[in-house]
């Protein structure tokens, strides 16, 4: 993670620490520091989480796909059938014929076709 890269997400975290001290102003000790103490617990929370976030890859698209679990659904002698992945119905093709709800693997994606193993 860079300076830069976490400068551009500044407002992010900081804003309750720098907005809360009016807390002070409005409100008697026993009120505004418990309030206060809270919102900069929250904005530690949001900013971890944050940075959590950042550090792992958005994964989309056919790659997201890849080393994920599917439900076969049908399976036909040629090595071909479908498979059941995260609600959605896709065309698969086998490496060896699996039974109807065997548990496969996706090795790869061609097009609008799951390889699984």
């Amino acid at each position: 993670m860079t300076l830069r890269k976490l400068l551009t997400h500044w407002y992010i975290w900081p804003w309750f620490p720098l907005i809360g001290i009016p807390v002070f102003w409005v409100f008697p000790r026993e009120i505004a520091v418990p309030v206060y103490l809270v919102g900069t617990g929250w904005s530690v929370l949001e900013f971890v989480a944050w940075w959590r976030a950042e550090r792992h890859p958005v994964r989309s698209g056919p790659e997201a796909l890849v080393g994920q679990t599917a439900r076969v659904v049908e399976a036909n002698a040629d090595g071909t059938g479908w498979v059941s992945l995260r609600g959605e119905l896709w065309r698969a093709r086998f490496a060896t014929p699996p039974r109807i709800d065997d548990l496969v693997r996706v090795t790869a994606v061609e097009r609008t076709t799951l390889v699984v193993e």
